[in-house]
């Protein structure tokens, strides 16, 4: 079975959800593999720069690297 590299984390801004970041980090790390915050908004301008300064946030908290953050807005197509 292969490794993964790369684990998706989603984020509804809850500690609840927050909760697996340690254990996120930690398999990460172990497996050289590198984590992707991802949490979705509505449309809006202000929602959106909330939601990017919150995964940042949260980016500068986790001891772990962070290949990227993500912002969906709106229905997938």
């Amino acid at each position: 079975m292969p490794i993964p590299k790369t684990f998706v984390v989603p984020l509804d801004g809850s500690r609840f959800a927050e909760q697996i970041l340690p254990v996120a980090s930690t398999l990460a790390e172990q497996l050289d593999a590198d984590l992707v915050l991802v949490t979705a908004t509505w449309e809006e301008q202000d929602e959106r720069d909330a939601a990017a300064t919150y995964l940042r946030q949260v980016e500068t908290e986790t001891s772990t690297r962070i290949l990227d953050t993500i912002v969906a807005d709106g229905p997938a197509p």
